[in-house]
């Protein structure tokens, strides 16, 4: 099936079975219960493939199945009762939304530097005590120290603590960076391709058309690539039909040259009242049809 007809039977939701590695009857493998999230499309390398929820990379179609609802939801529920209760789920995947909700509890936050402190037992508390401190500079100008979290059993968790007033803005800005080079490569693929993003489609980066499935029929590379040979295979035939013309004049221009006249006539009479012939040189070329 192409993504074409992929599409037309099956919007973006449908509950699917997909394999990201092998499918079950090549060996086992991992199947999962979800939904498509895009519409199909041709890959890089010219298969039809689909994005799923809670997988990153796209899954050829070949490897996907898609499922009646009734289907969908027993496989999800019998999942559920297979999973042990305490196995930890995975994290959801970081939505643009809970990012800039990240972005700004960081922000709002006391700035640094932070650390952790731990404060020995004495005759009031018996264990010691695990603090969260930052220093800064306040609006006035000010220099202030203040508890911003309160560890009570573990150092470690203080450490954790501490140490997110830099990790966090770190790992976002890292976050920033790696998607900006995925975007970057993203744009050298459709380079390749001859494509441009436009309004959130992928169009072709002469015609603007759009091109879902593929590359332009007509200012793909491929398509460029082949018309140029085809020019290239005219110009050739042309060049040697203009060779081939050149030749024979040549050879006409050759021989036209062999039949000059290289002596000097002489007139048959010296009356010059009278037309004359001239008499050539019996050697003469001009002779040679005579």
């Amino acid at each position: 099936m192409n993504a074409t007809e992929f599409n037309a039977r099956y919007p973006v939701g449908t509950p699917v079975f997909a394999y990201p590695g092998i499918r079950p009857e090549d060996g086992a493998g991992t199947r999962l219960v979800t939904r498509t999230r895009t519409e199909a499309r041709l890959s890089a390398s010219g298969d039809p493939v689909v994005w799923v929820e809670g997988e990153g990379a796209y899954i050829c179609l070949t490897h996907v199945d898609p499922v009646a609802e009734d289907v969908w939801e027993a496989a999800r529920e019998a999942e559920k009762q297979a999973e042990p209760e305490a196995k930890p789920k995975s994290a959801a995947r970081l939505s643009p939304e809970r990012e800039a909700e990240i972005a700004a509890r960081a922000e709002a936050a006391a700035p640094g530097p932070w650390a952790a402190v731990e404060l020995p037992p004495n005759a009031e508390f018996k264990h010691p005590a695990h603090w969260v401190t930052a220093e800064y500079t306040d609006d006035q100008g000010c220099s202030t120290s203040e508890v911003v979290a309160d560890c009570p059993w573990r150092q470690s968790d203080a450490e954790f603590v501490a140490h997110a007033r830099e990790d966090v803005p770190a790992l976002l800005a890292e976050l920033a960076a790696v998607r900006a080079e995925r975007d970057r490569y993203r744009e050298r693929a459709l380079n390749a391709e001859n494509r441009s993003i436009v309004d959130g489609r992928e169009v072709c980066a002469d015609c603007e058309r759009p091109v879902p499935d593929g590359p332009c029929g007509v200012h793909s590379p491929d398509a460029v690539f082949q018309r140029a040979a085809r020019e290239a295979a005219q110009l050739r035939a042309e060049r040697d039909q203009a060779r081939a013309e050149l030749a024979e004049f040549a050879s006409r221009v050759n021989e036209l040259e062999s039949r000059l006249c290289e002596c000097e006539p002489v007139r048959e009479h010296s009356d010059y009242k009278r037309p004359a012939f001239y008499q050539h040189a019996a050697d003469c070329p001009v002779n040679r049809d005579a």
